[in-house]
């Protein structure tokens, strides 16, 4: 027995509104980011007893002077 399906047709308003959600989601995501500190990953104890700081994000810089 054969079947045979039909494709399903998508209207274009569709796809331009998940286009527009997705690009909301992406734009809410980097002001998120931008807006944000530095984030702290964690601390690392060096041989010296010096801590190095693994951070992410801008201002980082300042993390490196702390331990000087």
């Amino acid at each position: 027995m054969t079947f045979f399906y039909r494709r399903r047709k998508v209207p274009l308003s569709a796809y331009i509104f998940a286009a527009m959600m997705f690009t909301s989601l992406l734009v809410f995501i980097a002001a998120a980011v931008i807006s944000s500190g530095p984030i702290v990953l964690g601390t690392e104890m060096n041989g010296d007893g010096s801590l190095e700081y693994l951070c992410l994000g801008r201002g980082c810089e300042i993390y490196a002077y702390l331990g000087s």
